[in-house]
């Protein structure tokens, strides 16, 4: 049995002018709406199936983009790996200096002192 005789109609997408040339107005509408949608904070990757039927589980991989958990690190911990060994090391404070040769450069990055 084919898609016709089943009643399904099948449709060609096709662009047309309004995608290539949009109204003004809607434009707008489409900018401002795209500045306000936040990116996404964190997936869920699908990795691989375990077990058989109904008892198995799905591995996923959970890759955090924003906030705690992500990979970005702080403007100090940057800065203490950047001029750490170089001869920009005196632009860190002797505090900072201090606790990078004692436990590196996550160490001399945490704490409030300056």
């Amino acid at each position: 049995m084919s898609e016709m005789e089943k009643g399904i109609k099948l449709t060609k997408i096709k662009r047309s002018d309004i995608d290539a040339n949009p109204p003004e107005e809607l434009k707008k509408k489409l900018e401002k709406r795209l500045s306000e949608v936040r990116c996404r904070t964190s997936d869920k990757i699908p990795e691989g199936f375990v077990g058989k039927g109904g008892k198995g589980y799905i591995l996923k991989n959970w890759v955090i983009h924003r906030g705690p958990g992500s990979p970005m690190v702080n403007k100090k911990f940057r800065d203490a790996v950047r001029w750490m060994d170089s001869n920009k090391q005196h632009r860190l404070t002797k505090f900072q200096q201090l606790r990078m040769k004692v436990g590196g450069p996550r160490y001399a990055s945490m704490g409030n002192r300056k």
